[in-house]
């Protein structure tokens, strides 16, 4: 059976570990100069609770392992560090292929070729990658500045519409100075990006350049401001699919208590997101759940497409453990964010975790064209000592109802995270998810799965993550 050939670019479980020039930034202090292994296991599992028979919702599980040194020298002034790694997986057992179908490629394996070019299918899969190959600098300049280069294949997280494994550049500059000294610091930050890749929390991709046909540039200038106890961050940013889309867009962070977390004590942040895509034409494959409701098949004539949100987040810290409470609402206006937001999410949530036979195939509704989404999350994490090692727990329920001209859909999500001795991690997720289509041009690509219109399928799953990183 032919498959449409696009599938999700964001992982089930968020998260930075396979990447390692991420700590480096962070923690450059801390860092040590000296060569240091990296071996990371994982082992996923999803299992469907629901489906249709015209509209199955997969299970699947794999086996994934990568390998890699880290050659760190670090300065009075900075740090300089090379990275190189490579990974494999391979798939355990995929529920598709009880349907005849064998579709699990659209998780591990797929390949469309380096230039997004091919067709992905069961045979030409490819289990073994060089995830890692980078050069990372953070550098002191003077006693105001510093700047942190990333270069090769790295991850990468903007923090906004961008968290993905990818091969090009970032260069980030910002100021150095303690608020006591200067209440005001800038930035800068920019990313050429030629591919993308995924590794793990579901998802095994090599570099390709299926959503990045011809390139990704992306920029961001902001001030950060600290008032007495208050901290506001202010920043614009630019993404430029080249000869596709133009993104301008503006974000907002207001934090009324941010150094709570050093001890007990509460902290309220006010997020605000919007980007205005423009979009020339569309180079990609167009996800099925924009077939049928674009003006024109490229994209060109769809005029005005924005994506905005807000998010209030309330932070409670005592000793050893933390609570946190959030609320948000993310508007589409047109299909910005099914296209821009393939790679990310400035919410954090998962807009992949559909199935493999409905729209997309994967994508929920939270990106579908002139979606409204109204969402809440809660987590709560603990931090004890057992065995004489430190461990840490997390649990949390987060809910979404999105309503859109495609479909609307609901979620309610359990959560729940053991990490023992930062070394193993045991993570699950428990989704009641329901998806209620409105139109069957939906599966158009496929007339054998089109479905009756205001159809409600079951997409309810429980998945499993058991992860190994030294």
């Amino acid at each position: 059976m032919k498959r449409l050939s696009i599938i999700g670019l964001f992982a089930c479980f968020t998260h930075t570990s396979w990447g390692s020039t991420h700590a480096l930034v962070q923690d450059k202090e801390a860092s040590k100069s000296g060569v240091f292994p990296v071996v990371q296991v994982e082992a996923f599992n999803k299992f469907a609770l629901g489906g249709d028979k015209t509209s199955p919702t997969e299970s699947y599980g794999y086996m994934l392992g990568a390998l890699g040194l880290e050659l760190r020298a670090v300065g009075e002034s900075g740090v300089i560090q090379v990275g190189f790694g490579g990974a494999g997986a391979g798939l355990a057992y995929d529920s598709t292929r009880k349907n005849g179908d064998d579709l699990g490629y659209n998780y591990i394996g797929y390949n469309q070729g380096y230039d997004g070019k091919g067709t992905a299918t069961p045979t030409n899969t490819r289990n073994y990658i060089v995830h890692n190959a980078y050069l990372a600098i953070a550098q002191n300049v003077g006693s105001s500045f510093l700047y942190h280069l990333s270069l090769g294949r790295f991850f990468y997280d903007d923090g906004g519409y961008i968290a993905s494994f990818v091969e090009g550049g970032r260069i980030r500059y910002e100021s150095n100075n303690s608020y006591d000294i200067a209440p005001s610091n800038f930035y800068t930050e920019f990313a050429a990006i030629s591919s993308t890749a995924l590794l793990g929390d579901g998802f095994f991709w090599d570099y390709n350049r299926v959503y990045t046909p011809r390139g990704l540039i992306s920029a961001k200038l902001g001030f950060s401001h600290s008032f007495e106890k208050s901290l506001l961050d202010i920043n614009v940013f630019y993404y430029y699919g080249i000869s596709e889309y133009s993104a301008p867009g503006l974000a907002l962070e207001y934090q009324t208590n941010p150094y709570a977390s050093d001890s007990s004590g509460f902290n309220a942040s006010t997020k605000l997101n919007a980007v205005f895509p423009i979009y020339d034409q569309l180079y990609m494959q167009v996800p099925l759940l924009l077939s049928g409701f674009l003006r024109n098949e490229n994209g060109r004539e769809e005029g005005f497409t924005s994506t905005i949100l807000l998010k209030q987040d309330f932070d409670f810290y005592k000793e050893r453990s933390s609570y946190n409470l959030a609320l948000a609402a993310q508007q589409n206006v047109g299909f910005s964010h099914a296209r821009l937001g393939l790679f990310g999410s400035p919410l954090g949530v998962n807009i992949w975790d559909n199935s493999v036979y409905a729209s997309g195939p994967s994508l929920n509704a939270l990106v579908y064209k002139d979606a409204f989404s109204a969402l809440f999350f809660t987590k709560a994490n603990f931090a004890k000592t057992m065995l004489g090692y430190k461990s840490q727990y997390g649990i949390g329920l987060d809910g979404r109802y999105t309503t859109a001209p495609a479909a609307d859909e609901y979620s309610l999500k359990l959560t729940m995270d053991l990490s023992f001795s930062e070394l193993l991690t045991l993570s699950l997720i428990a989704n009641y998810y329901t998806s209620i289509y409105r139109h069957d041009s939906i599966f158009a690509s496929d007339p054998s799965r089109a479905i009756v219109p205001n159809t409600a399928i079951n997409r309810s799953y429980v998945m499993t993550k058991l992860s190994f990183d030294f």
